[in-house]
């Protein structure tokens, strides 16, 4: 399926396109976040995304495409665990 139509599913609160959505992705945003973040704090930072994304997604409004909309999403979620924790980090400009 395409962005748009999982966007508007889970929009509907359809929690299978949701676990779809999370099952096609984990492994990929999990790896950044863990080259982002200390590893054991990996899988709470994506699980902090997540559940975020499902709370808002009435709300949701993507204007890029869904895989980027979750990597700056993950990427922001590790800039506030270090911040938060007050752990030193260094932002790459790739």
């Amino acid at each position: 399926a395409s962005d748009n139509k999982i966007i508007e599913l889970i929009k509907q609160g359809d929690i299978a396109a949701f676990n779809t959505l999370f099952k096609s992705v984990y492994l990929q945003l999990y790896n950044i976040a863990e080259n982002l973040s200390p590893t054991e704090d990996a899988k709470d930072i994506l699980q902090n995304v997540f559940l975020r994304f499902w709370e808002k997604r009435e709300n949701i409004d993507i204007h890029t495409s869904l895989n980027a909309y979750l990597y700056r999403a993950i990427q922001n979620e590790c800039l506030n665990y270090l911040r938060s924790t007050g752990t030193p980090y260094l932002i790459s400009h790739n």
